[in-house]
């Protein structure tokens, strides 16, 4: 194991670093504390023995930095010291020591604390690799899921454009033999007029356009044909939203900023949710007297979205979603409140993870929370929950009106 001593001491340094050298271990010595900070960042030592009194940085700041540095693979701490008062002991774990040894140093008892620090230190280790793994096996059944809803998002609008589509074609084969027979049938007509007399398949061709036109109704073909296409598109605007969701929880990307108008962004959200915002939901909006906002506008108008349908969704009957905002000094303080079931407060803990969703398979990919998040990180803004109960959920948003150059 690789250990540092911090001793200002150079016989007790030099006497400690060859009882830890003859059991094994890669031992260097640092001759005064700031002399062992700098090897310490340098180096990747587990276990260091500090001396409570040295010069230019004693062993409590010493400690303090080592913890402030908090590294991923922890350090065991073991301070050295002439004091045996019972608040000098306090004061030296305080400072984040794992261990202390009251000077002359035994070294039966040194080895022994060396050792419990080892096998503390094992047990981390086995801990640190456990919790690896349990996260591993997390993120992939969170990426089962993901896949899972991904699909079944997906793969609903992908169904019903097809069935639009092939009713579609069967509409455009039945209005492509009605003017088949209607061009031949005019030109019997022209041929008629031509000749003066009645061609011998004029009679034949306008029984077949009447019993055509007899099963075809013209009129709701093209009602219907209007509607077909109407749902194409939301469902083709559906997988866009779906897409670009994952796109913006992946690479909320930084482009240009602009002044916007919130009132404007919010409205775009609101239409964009038209079909998901039925009758049961009330929606009152107060922006229209706030100051434009340096922001980017269709980063920004997801970022609503998101928080809208996310507040709709929590309504089960009837309610009412309401959206505020004030200026305060360089910043505008903006709430979405709703009136709906709120956040159990075992789910408060991972509203905000990535794939995080109570909603069946299908329903939701879990990213609506955790994309907005990103989105104003990006733009140095503050963003959480700002309350929770069982008659509704409020989350708060502090929005800098400029960016920094």
């Amino acid at each position: 194991m690789k250990i540092l001593i911090a001793e200002d001491d150079i016989v007790s340094g030099t006497l400690l670093r060859k009882i830890l050298s003859k059991q094994g271990h890669d031992v260097d010595h640092g001759r005064d504390g700031l002399k062992a900070w700098e090897m310490y960042q340098a180096g990747d030592y587990r276990l260091v023995v500090s001396d409570w009194i040295m010069p230019e940085l004693d062993g409590l700041e010493l400690c303090r930095k080592i913890r402030e540095l908090n590294r991923n693979d922890y350090t065991y701490i073991i301070m050295t010291t002439g004091k045996d008062a019972k608040e000098d002991a306090v004061a030296g774990l305080e400072a984040g020591a794992d261990d202390y040894i009251v000077k002359p140093i035994d070294k039966d008892e040194f080895l022994s604390r060396i050792r419990a620090g080892q096998r503390i230190l094992e047990l981390q280790d086995k801990y640190q690799s456990a919790s690896a793994k349990l996260a591993h096996t997390e993120k992939i059944a969170a990426i089962g899921q993901l896949a899972a809803g991904i699909a079944h998002e997906i793969n609903n609008p992908i169904g019903f454009i097809r069935s639009n589509l092939g009713t579609l074609a069967g509409y455009q084969s039945d209005i492509k033999e009605v003017l088949t027979l209607q061009g031949m049938m005019m030109k019997l007509i022209t041929g008629s007029i031509t000749e003066g007399v009645i061609l011998p398949d004029l009679p034949k061709i306008t029984a077949a356009v009447r019993d055509k036109v007899k099963t075809v109704d013209i009129p709701y073909l093209m009602d219907d044909f209007q509607d077909l296409v109407s749902d194409c598109a939301a469902g083709a605007d559906r997988i866009g939203l779906i897409v670009n969701e994952l796109r913006y929880f992946a690479h909320p990307d930084e482009k240009a900023y602009y002044p916007a108008d919130l009132h404007e962004i919010v409205r775009h959200a609101i239409e964009k949710l038209e079909d998901r915002l039925t009758d049961r939901i009330t929606i009152m909006i107060t922006l229209e007297d706030l100051p434009a906002v340096e922001c980017i506008k269709n980063h920004m108008e997801q970022v609503f979205y998101n928080l809208i349908l996310n507040a709709a969704e929590a309504i089960i009957d009837t309610g009412q979603i309401t959206i505020d905002g004030s200026l305060r000094d360089a910043t505008i303080e903006l709430t979405i409140s709703d009136t709906g079931k709120g956040v159990p407060e075992e789910n408060l803990s991972q509203i905000f993870n990535p794939f995080f969703t109570t909603k069946e398979i299908g329903q939701g990919v879990g990213l609506g929370l955790t994309t907005a998040q990103n989105i104003l990180k990006m733009m140095g803004a503050q963003f959480g929950l700002h309350r929770t109960s069982e008659s509704g959920t409020c989350f708060k948003i502090i929005l800098p009106l400029h960016q920094k150059k």
